[in-house]
């Protein structure tokens, strides 16, 4: 290997490594779980390309020459930042690259919900905990489908960047579903573990449903199977879990919908996810060039003729089939999560439908309308 080549390791799995092929770096790949103290001293490496699955801590990353870390994903939790900074290493993530597939994920959280419960999304409440990237699309999605939102998010409130707010309180007290967008964090002035707990989630309404797709420590799981067992009608959606990828079997057991950490996983998502990295690569480096990634190519389906907008969501992403993979055999989350298909978005799918109100919710999800 030539010595002045900087030395880049890649998680494996991370998509569109090819568009690096042609750069000044010595691109190498491996499993996460090969991405060793070890491995980055032998090898020399300089920069390192990640998931959540390598938990870059002092542990891993001291005694090496990393100098630059880039994770493929919108959460930094599994990065000692604190250490990053102290040691000069450089850390970029990708913030809102999944943005759309969660918004996707939701929306077929919420039709499912309507469809199985028997009600009227519209008229109902909302909370939208965390007004993110992500969160800023729930606030829309419940807009659009008629329902009323109640937003928290003290950060974004107290730099006067969301004019009001309801409290975390208010929200669970008065909102029919609840979801939940925030980043984990155990410090600081807003820290999120266990947001959810057993002091407030006594203060949901018996009917509610709570739908989780940040991070797992978010939610107190023990308080929320006590609960949820007490109170036969109340609902939760779990994506996310405390011990991934060893998951609660009783809580599983009693979810509504339970899918293994893939509520981000659409192919915009990952493509978005990887062309951030690769611009900061590029810039960490000082390219005169970016890495162009492929465009993702059309669904073979990509023409929807369907009765009702529920039969469009679910072609587009079938949440109950995801939930039944899970349910069959739990121990391996894992391997349903690094093999998983990645999905087409909304807005690469075109729809006929007949009903004019549901043909106008359809392309304010962000459908296309099949024209002739």
């Amino acid at each position: 290997m030539k010595n002045d080549i900087p030395i880049v390791i890649a998680d494996e799995k991370i998509p569109f490594l090819d568009s690096l092929a042609g750069f000044p770096i010595q691109l190498m790949t491996y499993p996460s779980h090969h991405i060793t103290r070890s491995l980055l001293i032998d090898i020399g490496a300089e920069a390192l390309l990640i998931r959540t699955r390598t938990q870059c801590t002092r542990q891993l990353l001291e005694g090496t020459k990393i100098k630059f870390i880039a994770t493929a994903t919108s959460g930094l939790d599994h990065i000692d930042q604190h250490y990053c900074s102290n040691a000069g290493i450089k850390v970029v993530n990708a913030p809102g690259c999944n943005s759309g597939a969660v918004y996707q994920y939701i929306t077929a959280c919420l039709f499912e919900f309507e469809n199985l419960k028997k009600i009227n999304l519209s008229g109902l409440v909302l909370g939208v905990i965390g007004r993110g990237q992500v969160g800023e699309k729930i606030v829309n999605l419940g807009n659009v489908l008629g329902m009323e939102v109640l937003i928290n998010d003290p950060p974004l409130f107290e730099k006067g960047i969301l004019k009001s707010q309801h409290s975390l309180d208010d929200i669970i007290t008065n909102a029919d579903i609840v979801s939940l967008h925030v980043p984990y964090t155990n410090a600081g002035l807003h820290p999120t573990h266990h947001l959810i707990n057993s002091q407030n989630i006594g203060r949901f309404k018996p009917t509610a449903c709570l739908i989780n797709t940040s991070r797992g420590g978010v939610v107190d799981e023990l308080a929320l199977y006590r609960f949820a067992s007490i109170h036969k009608d109340f609902s939760y959606i779990l994506d996310v879990w405390e011990n991934e990828p060893k998951i609660d079997l009783h809580l599983l057991e009693g979810a509504l919908f339970a899918t293994p950490h893939i509520a981000g996983y659409s192919l915009d998502g990952k493509r978005n996810a990887s062309q951030q990295i690769f611009n900061r690569l590029a810039e960490f480096y000082h390219w005169d060039e970016h890495p162009v990634l492929p465009s993702i190519s059309v669904p073979p389906n990509a023409r929807l003729k369907v009765e009702h907008l529920i039969e469009a969501v679910r072609v587009s992403y079938n949440i109950l089939k995801d939930d039944e993979a899970l349910r069959k055999n739990p121990s391996s989350f894992e391997h349903l999560r690094s093999s998983y298909k990645f999905r087409h978005e909304f807005h690469h799918f075109e729809i006929n439908i007949q009903n004019e109100k549901e043909k106008r919710t359809a392309l304010d999800l962000g459908f296309r309308e099949w024209t002739h």
